[in-house]
């Protein structure tokens, strides 16, 4: 994914790499562990809490000039689309075991 330069040539930059490749990985292990779980509401809120965790931590670190603004926009939304499935299934799941009318 990511093409690692010598390191004679600029030694930050394949410390960038790695660390990138490393959150990616993380990104990847944490899509697995979401897989766990049986009930899929809870796979989407599991995702959006560690996304947004991990979202949170680069904006207000120096892993932001690593990744760049775009990945955290892109991973924000990433993380609110999943609090979004998250809440929709969920309260599907609530909506349809109320009486269907109540009268």
């Amino acid at each position: 994914y990511f093409d690692i330069p010598d390191s004679d040539e600029s030694p930050t930059l394949a410390v960038s790499i790695r660390l990138a490749w490393i959150i990616l990985v993380l990104l990847c292990k944490l899509d697995s562990k979401a897989e766990l779980y049986d009930d899929t509401s809870l796979s989407y809120l599991f995702l959006a809490n560690n996304l947004q965790f991990m979202v949170e931590k680069v904006r207000t670190t120096n892993l932001k000039y690593l990744l760049g603004d775009d990945w955290v926009s892109k991973n924000e939304k990433k993380a609110k689309q999943y609090a979004a499935n998250y809440e929709a299934i969920a309260w599907t799941k609530v909506f349809s075991s109320l009486p269907e009318n109540s009268t």
